[in-house]
């Protein structure tokens, strides 16, 4: 069985290696990955590791388009002999409760595994990008599931944005016909049905530094150009939004935790203090950083 991961990537240097490595890690025999017209060491990044690990790449200029690539990507997958294709974005770890993907997708007779998705949160002193930023964030929000669309309770600021109810990801079995919809939410062309699993689980950190949150923003322009349509990518052209009113920074500390508590207005809200995404990464890690990244989770967690 040939276990194939696929990303389009851009500017995601802080987290790239430690991404690939852990995938390759749990069970991916190769990754494809396009690099989007990335401006910071990502192309560096890629280049090292393609000489010492099976990851091929390509640099493609020009709007994002997730959806296409990602679909084309899956489909030269599926004629390179893969059995499986497992789409991630670089701030993204699937996670098998048995530590191994491979044994899950042996097992799965499904054309694609429907997963959930568990959203991280950062420390708020966490303001420049870091290699090892992403093993500090050891408290998960939990999703806040109402009946009123997500964007417009983060527009009220009655939650976070890292509380949103994140719709599931998906792992699916090769095909020429498949399709991916963009953000890998939606799923088409696989053989056989989409099954909902709990045996794995994609692991989320969408905002590890202050400065995450700034590149996000500034791709609001792509994100316009790609979708003009305000509810495509809405976060990013609201960051862009709150970037030129200078309320950025009420953003970040909505969205970060001190203490396991997330800075939103005149509310108090709890995070669950849970080390798995840092337990995942740390075996990429140099022991130092690993040592580092246990002491801050135990100051952390002290009452």
């Amino acid at each position: 069985m040939k276990i194939t991961g696929i990303s389009i990537v851009r500017n995601e240097a802080d987290i790239l290696r430690l991404s690939l490595l852990h995938h390759l890690a749990i069970g991916c025999d190769d990754i494809l990955v396009i690099d989007n017209g990335s401006t910071d060491a990502t192309p560096r990044i890629l280049r090292r590791l393609s000489h010492r690990y099976p990851v091929l790449w390509t640099r493609e200029e020009g709007p994002f388009q997730q959806a296409e690539r990602t679909t084309a990507l899956a489909r030269e997958a599926t004629r390179a002999g893969a059995d499986w294709v497992v789409p991630f974005d670089a701030d993204e770890f699937w996670w098998a409760q048995g530590g191994s993907l491979r044994a899950v997708l042996a097992a799965s007779s499904a054309g694609a595994l429907r997963a959930g998705v568990a959203n991280f949160v950062q420390h708020r002193k966490q303001l420049r990008p870091s290699s090892a930023a992403v093993a500090q964030m050891t408290w998960r929000a939990e999703p806040v599931r109402l009946p009123t669309p997500a964007r417009e309770l983060v527009e009220a600021r009655e939650i976070a944005f890292v509380e949103i109810n994140y719709p599931p990801k998906h792992v699916a079995r090769a095909a020429a016909s498949i399709e991916i919809g963009k953000g890998n939410h939606v799923i088409s062309g696989v053989p056989g049905p989409v099954e909902k699993t709990e045996a794995i689980v994609c692991l989320h950190a969408p905002l590890r530094s202050r400065a995450a949150l700034e590149e996000k923003a500034s791709t609001a322009p792509q994100a316009r150009d790609e979708n003009p349509d305000p509810n495509s990518s809405w976060h990013v052209k609201r960051w862009e939004r709150l970037a030129e009113k200078g309320r950025l920074g009420e953003e970040w500390t909505a969205n970060s935790q001190i203490r396991g508590v997330l800075g939103l207005p005149d509310i108090d809200r709890t995070l669950v203090f849970d080390t798995t995404l840092r337990d995942v990464v740390m075996p990429q890690l140099p022991l130092i950083t690993r040592l580092r990244a246990r002491l801050s989770g135990l100051r952390e967690h002290r009452p």
